[in-house]
């Protein structure tokens, strides 16, 4: 039995190391496909955008297109665009078929993946937290403290009836609830998605083995800050590729071994398994994976350093107050909606 993990920082997520020439101007942009569909009944989700300069924060979407998902034995499940870009479904992948997306464009142009037969996946059992303090002496010799909160996964399987090549997913989540700023507006609670980008990409290989096989991963860390003030949720999901689809994710490890910065090799010039019927070059992947899932909240109580809500504590608002303690919203990626793993 082997067991080998490893981890890669990153910003950008696309695909394989061959380079092709990228001009970002409008008129040459290139379609970025990012996309997976998991065996597990859940919102499934395609994005569609078109490249654009590293530096750039504003994202272009591909808006009206046609989006399906399709099996070999003729099934069609439909996407439907629910905000600008993101083509989103409620369903999942069954064992035993093989599946590839197709996008029809505005323009007609047609975007097919390959078929992909849906992997099993290996369950996980738990996820534990540890608080750390670190001392140390800044460039000025001054004294520095640094509180942090360490999450580690847990999995363990019977048995390992095939190779698994896997990936861990994560999302972040985190509660701020308003104060009463207004006695027509009574205060709301919002829930603040995956505000920081991704510390790394960490890809766990298992093989095959007729024998019990389990392990623990250090997965995530966070400076303890106002997002544990309330509640902090961390959602981790273990995604199982076929292996074209997972030596995606080791070009990117090879890509950002590289000495320099991302800037030398940009990601947006690296193709994955999406084809265009013009023969044009299209980024980014779509990939039919097999999931399991384990949750993590975490509250003030469960580490020793005390924190205040970003909004204060009853009766005792920070000063000046912020505007986000009357608009939650103002946060990015700010949403009334709960996560579907939080206490009703």
């Amino acid at each position: 039995m082997r067991v080998s993990i490893y981890c890669l920082s990153i910003l950008f997520l696309f695909s394989c190391l061959d380079p092709i020439d990228l001009n970002t101007e409008t008129e040459d942009r290139k379609v970025v496909v990012d996309g997976t569909f998991t065996d597990v009944l859940e919102e499934q989700v395609i994005n569609l955008t078109y490249s654009t300069f590293v530096e750039n924060q504003v994202i272009s979407s591909v808006t009206g297109a046609d989006v399906i998902v399709e099996s070999d034995n003729g099934e069609e499940i439909q996407f439907v665009e629910t905000a600008p870009g993101e083509y989103t479904s409620m369903a999942k992948a069954t064992r035993g078929n093989r599946y590839r997306m197709k996008a029809v464009l505005m323009t007609g142009r047609v975007l097919t993946s390959n078929y992909q037969n849906v992997p099993k996946s290996f369950p996980l059992d738990s996820i534990a937290i540890s608080d750390s303090l670190t001392v140390y002496f800044d460039e000025d010799g001054k004294r520095r403290t640094f509180n942090a909160v360490h999450f580690q996964v847990f999995g363990s399987a019977d048995n390992i009836e095939e190779d698994l090549l896997m990936r861990f997913d994560l999302e972040t989540t985190y509660r701020v609830s308003e104060v009463v700023c207004s006695p027509f507006n009574p205060p709301s609670t919002c829930y603040i998605y995956n505000d920081e980008r991704p510390q790394s990409i960490q890809l766990l290989n298992i093989d095959k083995s007729d024998r019990p096989i389990s392990f623990n991963q250090y997965i995530y860390f966070r400076a303890i800050d106002f997002p544990f003030g309330e509640v902090y949720g961390l959602d981790v999901g273990l995604l199982s590729y076929n292996f074209e689809e997972y030596d995606y994710w080791k070009n990117l490890k090879a890509l950002f071994d590289q000495n320099g910065d991302i800037t030398d090799i940009l990601p947006g010039r690296l193709l994955g398994n999406i084809e265009s019927d013009t023969g044009d070059d299209v980024l980014g992947q779509f990939a039919v994976v097999g999931k399991s899932r384990s949750t993590k909240l975490v509250r003030n109580s469960d580490f020793s350093r005390h924190q205040n809500p970003f909004c204060g504590v009853a009766g005792i608002p920070p000063y000046p107050l912020p505007d986000e303690c009357c608009n939650c919203l103002l946060f990015p990626n700010a949403s009334y909606v709960k996560p579907d793993y939080w206490p009703q």
